[in-house]
Order: C-alpha cells, then sequence, then structure tokens
C-alpha cells in the first residue's frame, strides 16, 4: 500500500478538486494551493485529518518525494498487494532485501555504492552469502528493479514481475476475417433458437468460402479455428451476450442488482397486494372430483412482513378477490377462534393502511379499485411492467406459502410442469376448499408469523405487536360503512318486483317509493355484497343515501356469494338442459302458429253501415267502395258457405 501524509508538496483531491500542500503556518494551519485555479487556501491540519477520516480527502498514490511516475506505474501502485500472485510476492520480497541494502549503500554515509555491473556483482555477491540465498537476482535485473523501485516511491508493487503483460496483443488475422467472425457472433446469437459456438464458426466458414472464391490464391482469407472463434465469444462482456442470446428482460433479471428497498417506520404505512395460483388441486367436498388449481390473493405488511389479508377465489385474478382481500385485511380476525379452534396463536393483524403497492395487472388497474383507494383513503403505488422485484416482500412470502405448506401436500402441482415427473396430481387430490382454507389460516398464525425473518432477524408478529403500541389501528367508522365500499357498484333497472341479480330478486317498499317518484323506467346504482347476497344497498339519485333492500327469497340467498350463485345457475342450466325436449317444444310451437293462421283466414268482416258514417269494426278488414257516385254503391255479401259458419249479420241501409 502507498504511503502519503500531510507533507509540503504532497497532493491531495477534495471534494472534486486537486490541491498541493505548500507550506505549514505557526497556528498549525497548512497553506495549500488549488492546482486547477491557483487559488491559496489555509486549512488547519485538525481539518484535515477530519476530511480524511470521512473519506472526503484522499491523498495522491505518488511517491513523497515528488518522482515523475508513469500512468502505468500509477495505477499499479493503486492495487492492492493481495490481487497479486503468491509467487510474484515472494520474488519481489527476495528481490527487495537487496534493494533495501544497495539503497543504504548509496545514501547512508557509506561510500557510494557503483551500478556498475563489476562494481554491483560484487554488491550482490556479499549480500547473498550474507542472505544465504542461493539463487540470487542478476546484475541487469536489479539495476531494473532498483530504478522502479525508487520512480514508485520505494514500494514493493513497483517490483513485482507483470506476468500478465506477456504475450502479443496484436490480433494474427486480418481485419476482414475478423470483421465477418464478429458480424457471424452477432448474426447467430440473436437468434432466439439455441446456437452455440460451433454454429458461428459455420457461419463464418460459409461467409469466407465465398468470398475466397472472388480472390486468387495469393489473396486468400485464412478460416479461424473454433478455439478462435471461442475466444472472440469469451470476451463479450457477459450482459451483452446475454441480451443477445435470451433478450433484455432476461439479462435484466439476470444480472439485476438489488439493495435494501423501501424503508417503512410503523405498521400499515406501506403494504403490497398480488395474486398466485395455489400449487395444490382442490376437490369437491361433495363429490370428490377435482375443481382444479385455485388463486390466492394476499397482502403483506411492508413494516412488520405480516400477512394481514387473503382471499381464496376461482376463476383467476378478479376486482372480485381484491375486495375480499380488502375486507379480510381491514376488519379484525375475530372468527379465527371460533371457525378453527385448533390453532393456537391469535391474528392481531388488522387495519386501513397507507400505501399499497401493485403491479399493472387490469384488476389493480379498474375503476373499482381506484374508487375503493379513494373512499377509503390510502394511495395507490405500482411498479413498473413485468418487474416482481419491486414488490418482492409479498412474492417471497408467496412462494414461501407454496413451498412450505403446499408442496408436501398431497396433490400438489408443484411450481413447474415439468418437475411432477410421473406425478399425477388429480389422481391424488385429498383437499377440500374448507380444508385448505384452515390449513393457510395455521401456516400463517402459528408457523410464518412465529418464526424468525431471514434478512432482518425479527418474529413478524413481536414487530407487528411492538409497532402498534405506540399508534391506534385506524378502521372504518362502522362496519357497513366498508360493505358498501368494497361491494360491486352495478346499475339496475326497478321493475314492479324490484331489482334482480343473477336470477336473485330485492324488493322494498323504499324502494316502489323510488320508482313512483322517479318514473317505472328508472336505474339506481346498487352495491352487491361478495361474500352475502342476502340483501343489497342501492344508493338514492339525489340525497346519496344507502336503501337496504332484502331479498324476496332469503332463503335462496343468505350466506350466498357471488361465486356460488354463479355455480348454482351453472348446475341448474346443465341439470334441466337434459330434461327439456327441444324438439317437442319447437313442433308444438309449430302447430300453434299454423292453426291461428288458419283460424284468421275465416273469421268474416263486421262492418255496419249508418246514415252519414261508414264505420269498420275492430280487428277486422275495411271495405273497399269503387270511386264512383253514392247512387252505384251496393254491398257485395260474402259466400253462402262462410255465410253459413259465420254469425255476422250485415246491416245495408240505403245512402242518401
Amino acid at each position: 500500500m502507498a504511503r502519503a501524509g500531510i507533507a509540503p508538496n504532497q497532493k491531495f483531491t477534495l471534494g472534486g478538486a486537486t490541491f498541493i500542500i505548500h507550506t505549514r503556518l505557526e497556528d498549525n494551519r497548512w497553506q495549500v494551493r488549488n492546482v486547477l485555479t491557483g487559488e491559496w487556501v489555509a486549512f488547519p491540519e485538525s481539518d484535515l485529518l477530519r476530511l480524511y477520516q470521512d473519506r472526503e480527502l484522499v491523498f495522491e498514490v505518488a511517491a513523497l518525494d515528488e518522482v515523475e511516475t508513469s500512468q502505468r506505474l500509477k495505477i499499479l501502485l493503486k492495487r492492492s498487494l493481495a490481487t497479486f500472485p503468491e509467487n510474484l510476492v515472494q520474488k519481489a520480497e527476495r528481490v527487495l532485501k537487496y534493494l533495501i541494502r544497495l539503497d543504504c549503500h548509496r545514501n547512508n554515509g557509506a561510500p557510494i555504492q557503483s551500478l556498475a555491473p563489476k562494481s554491483l556483482q560484487q554488491f550482490i555477491d556479499a549480500a547473498a552469502a550474507e542472505f544465504e540465498d542461493p539463487f540470487p537476482p542478476s546484475t541487469s535485473k536489479l539495476h531494473v528493479a532498483y530504478s522502479r523501485w525508487i520512480a514508485g516511491g520505494r514500494d514493493i508493487r513497483a517490483v513485482i514481475a507483470k506476468h500478465e503483460k506477456r504475450g502479443n496483443r496484436l490480433p494474427r488475422l486480418p481485419a476482414e476475417v475478423l470483421r465477418v467472425a464478429r458480424s457471424k457472433i452477432v448474426e447467430v446469437l440473436t437468434c432466439r433458437e439455441k446456437r452455440t459456438s460451433r454454429h458461428v464458426l459455420d457461419a463464418v466458414k460459409t461467409e469466407l468460402s465465398e468470398l475466397n472464391k472472388h480472390r486468387d490464391s495469393s489473396r486468400q482469407l485464412p478460416i479461424p479455428c473454433m478455439k478462435t472463434v471461442t475466444r472472440m465469444i469469451a470476451k463479450i462482456p457477459r450482459y451483452e451476450l446475454a441480451v443477445m442470446q435470451h433478450g433484455k428482460r432476461f439479462a435484466d433479471v439476470e444480472y439485476r442488482s438489488t439493495g435494501r428497498g423501501p424503508t417503512t417506520t410503523r405498521p400499515l404505512e406501506q403494504v403490497e397486494i398480488d395474486h398466485t395460483p395455489i400449487d395444490c388441486i382442490v376437490v369437491d367436498e361433495t363429490t370428490g372430483l377435482p375443481l382444479g388449481r385455485p388463486w390466492i390473493t394476499s397482502i403483506l405488511d411492508r413494516y412488520s412482513k405480516c400477512c394481514i389479508g387473503f382471499s381464496i377465489d376461482y376463476g383467476g385474478p378478479s376486482t372480485r378477490s381484491i375486495m375480499r382481500a380488502f375486507k379480510n385485511a381491514i376488519l379484525p380476525k375475530t372468527y379465527v377462534k371460533e371457525k378453527y379452534p385448533t390453532i393456537e396463536n391469535e391474528w392481531p393483524c388488522y387495519g386501513l393502511w397507507s400505501l399499497l403497492v401493485a403491479d399493472n395487472g387490469k384488476d389493480f388497474l379498474s375503476d373499482e379499485v381506484m374508487r375503493v383507494s379513494s373512499d377509503l383513503g390510502f394511495d395507490l403505488l405500482y411498479g413498473p411492467p413485468r418487474m416482481g422485484s419491486f414488490k418482492g416482500a409479498i412474492e417471497r412470502f408467496q412462494r414461501t406459502l407454496n413451498e412450505q405448506n403446499m408442496h408436501p401436500a398431497a396433490g400438489t402441482t408443484l411450481s413447474k410442469y415439468i418437475d411432477l415427473k410421473d406425478y399425477n396430481p388429480r389422481t391424488t387430490a385429498v383437499i377440500t376448499l374448507q380444508t385448505l382454507q384452515e390449513e393457510i389460516h395455521r401456516w400463517i398464525i402459528d408457523v410464518y408469523h412465529q418464526d424468525v425473518h431471514g434478512t432482518p432477524g425479527y418474529i413478524p408478529v413481536h414487530r407487528w405487536t411492538e409497532g402498534m403500541k405506540m399508534m391506534t389501528v385506524p378502521l372504518p367508522a362502522a362496519r357497513v360503512d366498508l360493505d358498501r365500499v368494497v361491494g360491486l357498484h352495478r346499475y339496475g333497472r326497478v321493475w314492479h318486483y324490484g331489482m334482480d341479480f343473477l336470477k336473485l330478486k330485492y324488493n322494498s317498499s323504499e324502494l316502489q317509493d323510488l320508482r313512483c317518484q322517479f318514473g317505472k323506467k328508472i336505474s339506481l346504482e346498487r352495491v352487491i355484497d361478495f361474500d352475502d347476497l342476502g340483501r343489497i344497498h342501492v344508493i338514492h339519485p339525489v340525497h346519496k343515501t344507502y336503501i337496504a333492500v332484502p331479498a324476496t327469497y332469503p332463503e335462496l340467498s343468505t350466506g350466498i356469494s357471488v361465486y356460488q350463485q354463479k355455480l348454482i345457475l351453472k348446475l341448474a342450466r346443465i341439470e334441466t338442459s337434459g330434461c327439456v325436449d327441444n324438439a317437442a317444444l319447437r313442433r308444438a310451437r309449430e302447430t300453434i302458429c299454423s292453426n291461428l293462421a288458419k283460424k284468421l283466414k275465416l273469421k268474416k268482416p263486421h262492418i255496419t253501415f249508418t246514415d252519414d258514417l261508414f264505420i269498420k269494426s275492430a280487428n277486422r278488414p275495411f271495405m273497399k267502395s269503387s270511386p264512383k257516385s253514392n247512387a252505384d254503391l251496393s254491398f257485395h255479401p260474402a259466400p253462402s258457405s262462410a255465410r253459413a259458419e259465420s254469425a255476422d249479420t250485415y246491416e245495408v241501409d240505403k245512402l242518401t
């Protein structure tokens, strides 16, 4: 390591500027000069030492005696001694003993040692006998090493052999061959299909062969070998090579650099939300048939790493699953002890958060989520597209959930299909949806919240409890307000029987009063609870208040979720589709239509003439008259067969 210090003619850098120390003043201050501007400044020595301690002041690597060194030697002196090969350092230490003895003979009052070969050989022989060195350095080597050692400020790194500089650095192949090779490397490796150096060499050979066809025998381009192409590929930076072979996104992920992430100071300051499929196939509780893989939407607190809520749903990510997760995360978890008595610990996580971090999914960008964020008073932050590391805490939580809880269970699908090998999860699936919900509750409450978190080294539930001691948990003013906010907002028309949703009808006296007041074709905004279709809330069109409207048939809707009602309707369609004879229905409709058409043809018109009026009866064809005078107007009765079948009478009065 090079030595430096506060001394005259010593250079140092401070704040991007270079200074040189000139002289020391009487009050223990040093007068320095700015090399670029020539300005003189006086620094107390204590300030210079403090700046050096704070890593703001850096001395130049040059020797104290201001010996001019080359740029390459300056770079060499900046290297740490540990970066050199150990065998080269040992050889330099052997030579260093001779250099120190030679420097003492030349500068410490002794007769000046000559650097002539004959005199220098006598010095080497005497020193080697004293050091008992069987392999002393030669005179030329010692002479060169002494010059470099002095130029480097008597630093050992100046005399270490630079074996990495050996060899020829100039290319042996012609420039035309190198150009073709570089272009083919880029052309072949940028293909998305898997290409190797063998394909690159084949492309280079083909291109050079075509070029050699137009050259005479004395100007033929040489064909490179496999090692040459491999070395050229090895010189490409790994990031650029990954961009060529797999694309920029893969290279960014593969060579990403991660740091600490956002810093939070309290619970519920920032939460993260995301969807993921559960790596397990769920079976139906009644039939035992596999239903597929459900999705879980979970919300994680960034400060304590506690999961504050989740929801399990089918059909993939949706606004419904987000709203259910919101409600589960905000409300206290008082249902755990009643519904799952075998769970040992409590789930104390609940409340409204300040910032929600999500990705750019369509469900998170929906108007419903925007409206809920405004009503509940939290901000939304969306990460960059296709960058899961922006919300790495929730991503890692979901991976841990699948690996620790789902992968050991029967019917697991694992994370990748190729990992299943000969394992068929559908034949071994035994987990029902209720069992899955209970096990996920148990894992979150009794395992994940009670275990030490890896990176920060704390227990999540303890960190949550400690953080909540100094703050009040924010909650909505009333539970019914939360149900209205996180519900499904849709417009619907008010009929005489009320409003309908998924074949369920809702009606009340207040709803009919609104229909009588604003008209029978009024459409009102309604709020539907995703988990309970027993009632809906209608928003008053003027006062904007909520009106609770119960279901007409509560025994068919209370406690039924939106997803369950859709399954019920789907099952009903499947069951009734085979019970109806559609062909018989079509024949009956055709028969009815044909009979009605025949009856209409046989009916007679009923027409009455009065003194001054010519009246056509209802549903009778109008009588045609000739545009002649009134004296020529006559009536032509219907055929006798028609008169016999019809009971109608025709009265004809003389027209005047």
